[in-house]
């Protein structure tokens, strides 16, 4: 059995669109694991991340939302 991810994501009366990155990096450079960009409605994840990290991952994004 195969478990499709959410594509998208609703904070508050907003929707956020996920995708994943390879090698996600911030404008300085850094090595990032998420990132949420709030005038966009989007939250990118490494796409390495795997199992409950990447879920943890999410959810910290989410917060900031």
């Amino acid at each position: 059995m195969t478990t499709k991810k959410a594509q998208t994501v609703k904070i508050g009366p907003h929707v956020y669109t996920l995708s994943d990155v390879e090698r996600l990096q911030s404008a300085a450079g850094r090595s990032l694991d998420g990132e949420i960009n709030l005038p966009r409605l989007t939250i990118q994840l490494d796409k390495e991340l795997v199992g409950t990290y990447r879920r943890q991952v999410l959810f910290h994004e989410i917060i900031h939302g």
